[in-house]
Order: C-alpha cells, then sequence, then structure tokens
C-alpha cells in the first residue's frame, strides 16, 4: 500500500458500556489529535487517561500508539506529515 488507510474500532463491538464511553471517547479523541498534532506529551498523557477506563479490548492500540510516538520523537515526521505510519514489517 502506498497510501494511507483509516482503522475504526466500534465500541459495541468490544462491549464498552454507555457509561465508560463518557470518559473514554473524549481522552482517545484528545490523544488522536494530540498525535497529528505531534504533541507527543500530551497525547502519552491522552493514552493514560483512556488507558484509565481499563478497556482491554484497545490495549494493544494504545501499546502501538506509544511506540509510534516513541519512534517519532527519535526521528520527527516530515513537515508534510498526514498522521500516517508506514509499517516496514508485519
Amino acid at each position: 500500500r502506498t497510501q494511507a488507510t483509516r482503522v475504526y474500532t466500534f465500541l459495541d463491538a468490544l462491549g464498552i458500556e454507555e457509561s465508560v464511553r463518557t470518559n473514554l471517547v473524549p481522552a482517545h479523541v484528545g490523544m488522536l489529535a494530540a498525535y497529528r498534532g505531534r504533541r507527543w506529551k500530551e497525547a502519552e498523557e491522552a493514552v493514560a487517561a483512556a488507558r484509565d477506563a481499563g478497556i482491554a479490548g484497545l490495549e494493544a492500540f494504545y501499546k502501538l500508539y506509544l511506540s509510534r510516538i516513541a519512534i517519532w520523537r527519535e526521528n520527527p515526521p516530515p513537515d508534510d506529515w498526514d498522521g500516517s505510519f508506514a509499517a516496514t514489517s508485519k
């Protein structure tokens, strides 16, 4: 693939109750906005807030983003970065 593809997760499929979503969704949306805005510390803090919801089905997702943040800190993305990440292995 040469173009980015958005991936969506359906919270209903993970069995996340409405009461949990109240805290999770703002933290999750904030994390994505901070990540795309290259605000790495803010993105990490938002991951921590989202993880506080305790959704096991999202743990791998948040680990992935934390690893990407670490990579971007060492090798900042180009000025025209669109928030995507090119996987170099499966």
